[in-house]
């Protein structure tokens, strides 16, 4: 690296040297600044000559060096700083230099850098871009420069926030994305509650309806999926989706989810390696196409996007409007990653509905934040209901979120096993730890104690709801213990299982 620097200071080779420069700081050589300063010094550099040597190369004849020197210069504020002196160059080299290909690096550059002196500047530059006229040869550079000064502008304001959803009225085509273990569940909903037909199919339920909303409250989907039907007429290859999009269902679905507005904004999330590939040129596409009133980004869109290959080798789309259900869980303040998920919890919590009773008394021996509790109370109404865990940070949480849903849980900073009671339980709920890399006769003697403890607790006709992976651990158990009978056991999540069990009299 020394010699590279040396000939960079001496404007050496300054293509490659620049670029391999910028592939040694990339690697995470050094990160360390002060070790860095200290590298300089003993091949007799300063810091401020070797970034001086870097912003005159942005002056060399050579556009692909001018390139090079740009991204470096951003890399290496990122690392190190660079200083706004640089920024400021990278900028005004932008605004002279005419070569297309390279224009799109120094917006790159500018990313590492605080651009807020530049904001008004690139967004009239964008407004520019949007509006001229492209000739074929420059479709590709274009493109990629709206696109970058597009993802510049956004990195550098205050992040969107979700927006609400207005009552979506009409009939739509919708795909309740779930797990299979759980589709069954949604579309006997719809079908019942709701009176409308269904199909299962592999990523959930497929019903047509106007009453998305109803649909929306339920807990236990993923997320849910408007078909989005293009004309009779329009094409549904690759090439010809954007035009297709725009003549759609796609613009109505905004404007009554969101009313009426001068853009919209969206995000494309790829299902094939071919979309992987080309997500972004579909994306730029659908804006030309649009005129920009649909606007690519990157986070928080107003509108998911996704495409679905077709046998005939076009695609079906899917849009997901994000704020639709966003309001499910708004208990759960906070969560741990080693805690149940809320769509988990419901899921659950839906699938023993019918083994749970009204006025129980429920216990969780290991309830974390505490989203199954609370998923099990939002049920058939309990009588008391507990919530027990020896790690406090997840007590703490779990009293947070149940305070949030108005849920009113006795929780227990203990280990479950030290844990002792004058009345007696009704049913008791909880997933098991995950102990796969654990010693087996430590988790035999684990669930062993649990069952020891549960049959304590309880009395004759008590139901417990156990999820696990652990099913010769359990079923030995049931062989061991004469007043327990296995129900039933639900495949659910993988290899984990639920596993119904009564107390018998």
């Amino acid at each position: 690296m020394r010699e590279i620097v040396t000939e960079i200071l001496s404007g050496e080779n300054l293509r490659a040297n620049l670029s391999t420069l910028r592939a040694h700081l990339k690697s995470k050589e050094v990160t360390d600044h002060h070790e860095w300063i200290d590298m300089l010094h003993q091949w007799g550099t300063e810091e401020n000559d070797l970034i001086d040597a870097i912003i005159k190369s942005l002056e060399n004849v050579d556009p692909k060096t001018r390139k090079n020197a740009a991204l470096l210069l951003g890399d290496y504020n990122e690392i190190f700083g660079a200083g706004d002196d640089a920024a400021g160059r990278i900028w005004a080299t932008y605004k002279t230099d005419d070569t297309r290909f390279v224009k799109a690096s120094y917006i790159k550059a500018l990313s590492h850098f605080d651009c807020s002196l530049y904001m008004d500047e690139l967004k009239a530059e964008l407004d520019k871009l949007h509006s001229m006229e492209m000739g074929a040869e420059e479709v590709k550079h274009v493109r990629e420069l709206r696109a970058e000064i597009s993802k510049l502008l956004e990195n550098c304001q205050s992040p969107r926030e979700v927006k609400p959803i207005q009552p979506i009225k009409k009939k739509h085509v919708i795909v309740v994305e779930a797990e299979d273990y759980i589709s069954k569940n949604i579309a006997k909903y719809i079908a019942e509650t709701l009176g409308e037909k269904t199909g299962l199919i592999s990523r959930g339920v497929k019903t047509s309806t106007d009453r998305v909303m109803t649909i929306a409250k339920l807990p236990y989907y993923r997320e849910i999926w408007f078909l989005i039907r293009f004309k009779t007429g329009k094409s549904n290859q690759l090439d010809q989706l954007a035009e297709s999009l725009w003549d759609s269902e796609l613009m109505p679905l905004l404007q009554e989810a969101y009313g009426k507005a001068d853009e919209y904004t969206f995000k494309i999330e790829n299902t094939d390696d071919l979309l992987s590939k080309n997500a972004k040129m579909i994306g730029m596409a659908i804006e030309e196409e649009s005129k920009y009133k649909l606007k690519n980004v990157i986070t928080n869109p107003d509108i998911y996007i996704k495409l679905y290959k077709k046998k005939d080798g076009g695609y079906a789309v899917y849009g997901r409007l994000p704020g639709l259900g966003a309001d499910r869980f708004e208990y759960m303040h906070e969560n741990l990653p080693t805690s149940m998920s809320p769509v988990v919890a419901a899921q659950m919590a839906e699938l023993i509905r019918p083994y749970t009773s009204e006025g129980a008394q429920i216990i969780d021996p290991f309830c974390g934040t505490s989203a199954l509790l609370l998923a099990r109370t939002m049920g058939k109404k309990p009588k008391y209901v507990y919530g027990i865990d020896k790690y406090g940070q997840a007590i703490d949480i779990a009293r947070e979120n149940a305070a949030a849903a108005g849920a009113d849980i006795y929780f227990i900073n203990r280990d479950f096993f030290d844990f002792t009671t004058d009345y007696m339980m009704d049913e008791i709920i909880t997933e098991f730890p995950r102990m796969e890399n654990q010693d087996r006769n430590e988790v035999d003697e684990f669930y062993r104690n649990f069952f020891k403890k549960a049959i304590e607790i309880t009395d004759a006709g008590a139901m417990l709801f156990l999820l696990t992976q652990e099913e010769n651990l359990i079923k030995k158990q049931v062989r061991l213990n004469a007043g327990l009978e296995l129900v039933r056991q639900i495949p659910m999540r993988g290899h984990d299982q639920i596993y119904i069990l009564k107390r018998r009299g």
